[in-house]
């Protein structure tokens, strides 16, 4: 997922709204130190330019990386290598159970195909006993 914002100053509901997360969390974000925001309004207002930062926190939540393990490896206190190596590792385990999930849907489906068919037998043969 790539944003285009350039240089332009986005609210803090524009930048929320752009990410499909809440005001509340980019306020949160802000309280911790993860993403601060690039100015403030004379009323206080969270201003945002630069929204990168919030992509590469945004990916790394999506792997189950937490808060505090984000902000080492965007502060890079953190070997990035190592890292990049989790975040892999993380993804084909996540992959792992994903298929896991799908091929239980899919013996769910084929049990129940294999049911509609019995009972779609059943009636057929009714039927045929009923018009002889």
């Amino acid at each position: 997922m790539v944003w285009v914002v350039g240089m332009e100053t986005k609210t803090i509901g524009a930048v929320a709204k752009l990410a499909g997360i809440t005001v509340s969390t980019l306020r949160h974000f802000d309280d911790i130190g993860l993403l601060c925001p690039s100015e403030r309004s004379d009323n206080g207002y969270r201003k945002y330019t630069d929204i990168g930062r919030l992509q590469q926190i945004l990916t790394y939540r999506e792997l189950a990386f937490g808060l505090d393990e984000i902000r080492a490896i965007l502060d890079e206190s953190v070997d990035t290598v190592l890292a990049s190596q989790s975040a892999r590792d993380r993804i084909r385990k996540r992959i792992v159970k994903l298929d896991s999930i799908c091929n239980e849907f899919g013996g769910r489906d084929r049990i129940r195909n294999e049911r509609n068919c019995d009972e779609s037998t059943r009636q057929v043969g009714s039927f045929r006993r009923l018009r002889s």
